[in-house]
């Protein structure tokens, strides 16, 4: 097969523009995350959408659960100042390095403030208590939402394309892409991927939305856009997908 890129979402799925502190949830081992539903009827007010990579399980929660984790500016004495959509954040007073023109768009501390994660235009990026820059990491669309998860070296981040994708915070895997999420506006339907391509989806469907785009040649500068759907029998792997958070020493 071509070379290709990640696999990628297009069209029909969530806009996280603006998510803000709070929008992105994990639980604290990772395997489930959740976002807004974005419903507008009074019983579904306030409620999340509550993906289980694990068990590939889709599911509406309330705002309230307490297993949820939600970002944060401020922890253990570490804060994050004049960081939404600012080129010049700042933790305790130390300026952190963007790129001219990046803009920060989400954040989050570790519990323990020992570390930080921004969503940027173009990238995530990772810092050190001391505003050191750890780790940082092109990405396909803006990072609206960004969340650490407690209990395992991973982040877990909301893209401006409707997808939901999960990040190694480990040492030897800085911010590598492990699982990617895209669910339907419907709420139904949804595909979750590994970075190497493998998928799954709903029982409802879901796969037409999301799949891989080939890279140019010289005959064809623009590449191909290659559905989940045509190589179906190739990447549908269940299996690999719920495991795809199981990394040894994780």
């Amino acid at each position: 097969m071509p070379s290709t890129s990640a696999p990628r979402g297009r069209g029909s799925g969530w806009t996280f523009a603006r998510f803000r502190l709070g929008g992105l949830r994990s639980t604290a081992r990772a395997r489930s995350s959740s976002s807004p539903t974005g419903r507008a009827d009074r019983k579904q007010e306030g409620s999340f959408f509550r993906f289980d990579l694990e068990t590939l399980t889709l599911e509406t929660v309330g705002a309230g659960r307490s297993d949820l984790a939600t970002p944060a500016a401020a922890r253990a004495g570490v804060a994050l100042q004049n960081w939404f959509l600012s080129e010049t954040p700042s933790l305790n007073g130390q300026t952190l390095w963007l790129r001219q023109g990046e803009r920060a768009l989400a954040a989050d501390l570790a519990t323990g403030g020992d570390r930080v994660i921004l969503g940027t235009d173009h990238r995530i990026r990772l810092y050190d208590s001391a505003g050191n820059e750890l780790a940082v990491r092109e990405v396909p669309t803006a990072a609206w939402g960004v969340v650490m998860v407690p209990d395992r070296p991973l982040a877990v981040v909301a893209h401006g394309d409707g997808s939901i994708r999960w990040y190694s915070l480990r040492a030897d895997l800085p911010l590598a892409e492990l699982a990617g999420l895209f669910l339907h506006r419907d709420g139904r339907r949804w595909v979750a991927w590994t970075a190497d391509g493998f998928f799954a989806h709903s029982d409802f469907g879901g796969e037409a939305p999301v799949g891989f785009q080939q890279n140019g040649t010289r005959q064809a500068p623009t590449g191909q856009w290659l559905s989940f759907e045509q190589v179906y029998r190739l990447f549908y792997d269940p299996v690999r997908v719920s495991a795809a958070l199981d990394r040894p020493d994780d």
